[in-house]
């Protein structure tokens, strides 16, 4: 009897709990909407009006699916009213962490991968896909897409040897090396709408005949990605193979990678792209070439 007491008690807690919390998210929904008729009857209002902050800030948690027709109509004629505000504030894409050695990395804490998030922190299904051969050996492939990580891009890489060998037929190989940066874009109100972390990877030092050095595991990949709703994100990789002469008569195997980063600021807004180059070589050294953001 007492077991059976409990469970009803638990239902009723439960039923209680679900038309709370049903309550408190239609008032929530109300309140939005009610920020946003005073904010719309005065389109001019100041951009640090407390009303007009509140309902930007709610739309960017929202998922984009989540967004309604009043959602979307009330972005554009803000942005129509306030264009300034929907240019990024700031765009940084820092380093983060150089390792060359994964195991004594004190640092690595950092590569826990995120949960893959959209829209404040929504679960979104991984997306899977395969890179594309181009002229020269190059390899190119998508590290993120609609906001959304590649979920198998750590198994794309590219392999910088002598014609006709593998990487299991060289010796001399070093530790897999990492370099990872963060990706920011900083909007209205400071806050960030975009925050993605990805990883060069890549393993030099593979030799025939100790004097040549050569590369293995030459990768591009997303850790995690944050995209609010008012936002967009594509990153896209090419990686391209080239050999150098030393002056002392050896040969190196060398690759550049170049990121492509399109983001759009604003729903209505255009896209926006950069690039970042990288450039591997066979001796370990690394190095973060230009930037146009």
């Amino acid at each position: 009897m007492k077991r059976f007491i409990s469970t009803i008690s638990i239902l009723a807690l439960t039923a209680s709990f679900s038309v709370s919390s049903a309550v408190a998210q239609q008032a929530s929904l109300e309140k939005l909407e009610t920020m946003k008729g005073k904010v719309t009857s005065s389109p001019k209002v100041k951009a640090t009006a407390p009303d007009r902050k509140a309902v930007i800030v709610a739309l960017m948690k929202k998922k984009k699916a989540d967004l309604t027709q009043a959602d979307l109509d009330f972005i554009k004629q803000d942005m129509a009213a306030h264009p300034e505000d929907y240019k990024p504030a700031k765009i940084t894409n820092d380093l983060i962490l150089s390792c060359s050695n994964p195991e004594k990395c004190p640092g690595m804490g950092l590569l826990k991968p995120g949960t893959l998030s959209s829209g404040g922190g929504n679960k979104i299904a991984p997306i899977v896909a395969a890179p594309i051969i181009i002229a020269g050996g190059a390899l190119l492939w998508n590290v993120i897409t609609n906001g959304q990580p590649v979920n198998n891009a750590r198994s794309m890489f590219l392999d910088v040897v002598p014609q006709g060998k593998s990487p299991a037929q060289m010796h001399g190989w070093g530790y897999e090396r990492l370099n990872c940066y963060d990706f920011k874009v900083e909007t209205m109100f400071g806050l960030t709408g975009i925050s993605a972390r990805y990883c060069v990877t890549y393993i030099p030092g593979g030799t025939l005949d100790g004097k040549d050095r050569y590369l293995q595991g030459v990768g591009l990949y997303a850790l995690k990605s944050e995209v609010s709703a008012l936002h967009s994100l594509d990153m896209q990789v090419t990686a391209k193979p080239y050999y150098r002469d030393n002056y002392d008569g050896s040969a190196m195997g060398c690759a550049s990678l170049i990121l492509q980063i399109t983001h759009k600021d604003g729903m209505f807004s255009g896209s926006k792209m950069g690039t970042r180059e990288f450039n591997i070589y066979g001796d370990g050294r690394f190095d973060a070439g230009y930037s146009n953001f």
